[in-house]
């Protein structure tokens, strides 16, 4: 076996070891769909001068850019949920603070490889010894991917036009679920309200399992 088919042989080989456990790795994630699920998100949030009393007042107030969302609504659904345990109060006509939300989803590509094959996987033309070449492909058939959702909050005090509160949960894993994960990742916004923690931490909650006879 000369160099050339060698070096094809050997990419061959590595080709499938990395297709294998993209394939296992997604066979994991898509079996964790049916089973309980922990979502870390990392958080930062900010007060103002003074604290939002319990039972206070609200709405939500939808900005120009988010008012056709299609996912407004569970994302504000979720928020409200939280914001009950907390002590305020939804009251669309009778409002102290408003509540704007902001959810932005995107897919990251990541430049990481099982194994530690990120190396040996670098773009580069190799000059064998029998003066033949042949090329070390960095990608393999199935790039890692990873999902990216950002929740942002905003208490505004109405009558001062102030900012009173801000959060923000950034989740990043490989769950693209987007409906399923509003609710664990606002959870994790709203931790620490109405108490401040600019410094970011990791907060974890547990998504329970779907029924499946839902």
């Amino acid at each position: 076996m000369n160099a050339m088919h060698r070096g094809s042989y050997w990419m061959t080989n590595v080709r499938s070891s990395i297709a294998a456990a993209s394939l296992a790795l997604a066979t994991v994630v898509l079996t964790g769909c049916a089973t309980s699920r922990t979502i870390d998100s990392e958080v930062r949030s900010f007060g103002g001068p003074t604290l939002i009393a319990a039972g206070a007042t609200y709405r939500f107030e939808r900005l120009p850019s988010v008012a056709q969302s299609p996912t407004q609504d569970a994302l504000e659904t979720a928020a409200a949920k939280v914001l009950a345990t907390k002590g305020l109060v939804r009251n669309d006509s009778n409002a102290r603070y408003t509540v704007q939300m902001l959810l932005n989803a995107d897919r990251v590509a990541l430049d990481r490889y099982p194994f530690g094959l990120g190396g040996l996987m670098s773009d580069r033309v190799v000059l064998a010894s029998d003066g033949s070449l042949w090329q070390r492909v960095r990608r393999p058939l199935i790039d890692p991917v990873a999902y990216r959702h950002a929740v942002n909050i905003l208490v505004r005090d109405i009558a001062a036009g102030s900012a009173v509160f801000e959060t923000q949960a950034v989740q990043e894993g490989p769950w693209s679920d987007t409906p399923n994960l509003l609710e664990p990742i606002v959870e994790a916004a709203l931790r620490d309200y109405p108490q401040a923690a600019p410094t970011a931490k990791t907060i974890s909650v547990v998504l329970p399992a779907a029924n499946p006879d839902k």
